[in-house]
């Protein structure tokens, strides 16, 4: 447990590191994956479905792949 959380960290820093709108930018992002991304905790199961959905959408939204 913790990789989709551990992933929405990781989109976090990019969010912070561009300076990009926090909510404009997860938001987009959410509405693309279906969930929202501030309800997942460190303690959510993972779904490797939601962890590929979320890379491949956040990739694209943020312009770099999420490891």
């Amino acid at each position: 447990m913790g990789k989709l959380y551990d992933t929405v960290r990781q989109i976090d820093a990019v969010i912070a590191r561009k300076n990009l709108p926090v909510f404009k930018t997860k938001g987009l992002i959410a509405i693309h994956v279906g969930f929202s991304l501030a309800m997942v905790e460190e303690a959510t199961p993972d779904d490797e479905a939601k962890i590929d959905a979320l890379r491949r959408v956040a990739r694209q939204v943020l312009g770099e792949p999420i490891p």
